[in-house]
């Protein structure tokens, strides 16, 4: 405190032992000169230190008017000479201080650390310190007060800044569904826990106070927390297990944050349900995977039934009912022919005769068509380019759309299984674009790169939103898509309403099928 300070009681005793000398004493003129000199210089001295002091020193009379300030007094309130400490507070503030300050006079006791909030000249609020002490005349009447006041506003802003944190810390700390723990690591002791803790471990919080972290995890628990000893930062441990009262053993995503010191702020949430649910997801992931692959081989058995089957009738026909009715047709040729060299043979008998064989023979070419439907025998004659080929060309002529297709570095040999794959797909892709796409025109792009061989199919038709189809897929997207996976291959589809559709296949020729 200033009115402790050394510098300036000497200088107010050396002040007064002058003035007394001064006025006691009959000096010669010249020691009278000199000893005033020095009172001045000592008065100077003891001016420059208040008023460069950086807290308020003031005095007041015995009705507390001020008779002295330093600067700082109006540098803070403005005109302060004349005035009462009073006049500067809020009134419940001026209230209750005078009080305070009635009491204290009235035993003539000194001021010590009187907070108190006072307005200063721009409006603002700031906290004093005001500490002080007596002036006393030689029969001990009560003259006034010396003191000082040091401004505390920022000490206490920073207090009520701190008292909320801790509030809401605390708010935080007892409210928080998560369990929470102060621990100190060199110990292991916890120091604190809130209420949630007690879920946590099943323990109320006065046992926890009591334990140490090796009462209530395992060894290998402990042994992955030992890293957070030697760290400064925020470490997450996101399966650590802990050991709940009833004696099992359980899982927590723990968050330990350090302190300072050995201390550490651990939040645990407790993941056993989860682990158990993920578990058993897990389980039933690996169930439906392998359910998915046992329905993928029963699917890829049954195409391959399926496809047995249709080269069976294929063949069938082609061989049995195909030439039969090439025969028939042959034999209505003949008779048409014989019966026009019989004059008496009616026209229109020749007539119904040789539509009977045209008829038989534009069924003989749909049953054709149709065994090349079930079973395309020139895949196995020829191979996938020329029946690709053959396949275009006859929906050309069928239906009114031109299809080009290109082909470009196909191997010489391709695997069967996969010259059926892209077969089909082409098939099938062709028979969507003449159904759905409405275009007029399709292109296929067969080429083989590296060790695998692609096929492109695209169209400039009125396409569809992909989004729509996966939820309402047909079984001709599904069928083409699980052709692909079959032998391994890569399935893809592009569409966008207005803009066509491109379907891509890419397969492997060695060591890609199912």
């Amino acid at each position: 405190m200033i009115l402790k300070d050394k510098n300036r009681e000497e200088l107010i005793e050396e002040i007064k032992l002058l003035q007394k000398q001064i006025a006691e004493f009959d000096m010669p003129e010249h020691q009278r000169m000199l000893a005033s000199q020095m009172l001045r210089e000592s008065e100077g001295r003891l001016r420059d230190i208040t008023f460069s002091f950086a807290d308020w020193i003031w005095e007041v009379d015995e009705n507390g008017v001020y008779t002295f300030s330093s600067s700082k007094g109006p540098e803070l309130f403005g005109r302060v000479i004349g005035k009462t400490p009073f006049d500067f507070m809020p009134p419940d503030e001026a209230k209750r201080v005078a009080a305070i300050f009635s009491e204290i006079a009235a035993n003539k006791a000194p001021i010590k650390d009187l907070e108190n909030w006072n307005i200063r000249k721009d409006g603002e609020r700031i906290c004093l310190l005001t500490s002080g002490v007596p002036i006393l005349d030689n029969e001990g009447n009560l003259k006034g007060y010396r003191g000082v006041d040091k401004d505390i506003t920022e000490r206490k802003l920073w207090e009520k800044a701190l008292r909320e944190s801790e509030a809401k810390y605390r708010l935080l700390f007892e409210r928080s569904n998560d369990a929470i723990f102060l621990v100190d690591i060199s110990t292991g002791r916890y120091l604190d826990a809130n209420c949630a803790a007690e879920k946590l471990t099943g323990r109320s919080v006065d046992e926890v106070r009591r334990l140490k972290t090796r009462d209530v995890c395992p060894q290998n628990a402990i042994d992955r927390m030992e890293k957070i000893t030697s760290s400064d930062e925020t470490i997450t441990l996101n399966d650590i297990e802990y050991i709940h009262k009833d004696g099992t053993i359980r899982s927590a995503l723990l968050t330990a944050v350090p302190l300072g010191g050995n201390i550490f702020f651990g939040i645990a949430h407790d993941i056993t349900e989860r682990k158990k649910a993920d578990e058993t997801l897990r389980k039933s992931e690996a169930a439906l995977r392998n359910s998915q692959k046992d329905l993928q081989k029963l699917a890829g058995r049954l195409i391959a039934a399926q496809e047995e089957e249709l080269r069976r009738l294929s063949r069938e026909i082609h061989d049995d009912l195909t030439q039969r009715m090439a025969v028939i047709a042959i034999d209505a040729g003949k008779l048409e022919i014989d019966l026009g060299k019989i004059p008496e043979v009616y026209p229109y008998t020749v007539q119904m005769i040789s539509q009977i064989k045209d008829e038989l023979i534009r069924v003989s070419k749909d049953v054709h068509n149709i065994s090349r439907q079930l079973h395309p025998t020139i895949l196995d004659d020829l191979g996938l380019v020329r029946a690709i080929e053959s396949e275009c060309s006859m929906l050309m002529k069928r239906e009114d759309i031109e299809i080009a297709f290109q082909s470009a570095d196909a191997p010489p040999v391709i695997p069967k299984d996969v010259s059926l794959c892209l077969y089909r797909i082409a098939q099938e892709g062709l028979r969507n674009i003449i159904r759905h796409a409405r275009a007029g025109d399709a292109e296929i792009i067969l080429k083989g790169a590296d060790s695998s061989i692609c096929l492109t199919i695209r169209d400039a038709g009125i396409g569809f939103d992909p989004a729509e189809v996966r939820q309402q897929q047909g079984l001709g997207l599904a069928s083409m898509r699980e052709r692909a996976s079959l032998v391994g291959g890569n399935f893809s589809i592009k569409s966008q309403c207005g803009h066509g559709t491109v379907i891509s296949v890419s397969v492997p020729l060695t060591g890609g099928g199912a």
